[in-house]
């Protein structure tokens, strides 16, 4: 009962993050979020010289009433993955299509800001 009555608090970053949940939880969006971290470790092949398996792309977590700490686990996903969400949205804002440019501009409203997220 102590966690809600903490997430009061914070209820709009709280509701920020339900809704990425909900964004992500789309089939096409998580394929884009997967897709994202692909290239971003492609690209970052120097991070992971030292490890013999590649990292796997991670999904967005969800939490369960049930399980208090499922909330911050979910919270720290979304925290973990916070740079690839912006890249995402700057990926879907910069498409020819107005159907892309209008799922980026929800994702980027969407996102945490660099102050919220620290």
């Amino acid at each position: 009962m102590s966690v809600k009555e903490g997430l009061k608090y914070c209820k709009s970053i709280h509701q920020r993050i339900k809704n990425l949940q909900k964004f992500f939880r789309l089939p096409k969006q998580a394929q884009r979020l997967r897709k994202a971290q692909l290239e971003i470790n492609e690209h970052n092949i120097f991070v992971n010289e030292n490890s013999e398996v590649p990292t796997s792309p991670l999904d967005v977590l969800t939490d369960t009433k049930t399980r208090w700490n499922s909330t911050f686990i979910a919270w720290k996903r979304i925290l973990e993955l916070h740079n690839t969400m912006h890249y995402v949205s700057t990926t879907l804002l910069s498409q020819n299509d107005r159907a892309s440019n209008k799922e980026g501009e929800k994702l980027e409203s969407l996102c945490l800001t660099h102050e919220e997220k620290m």
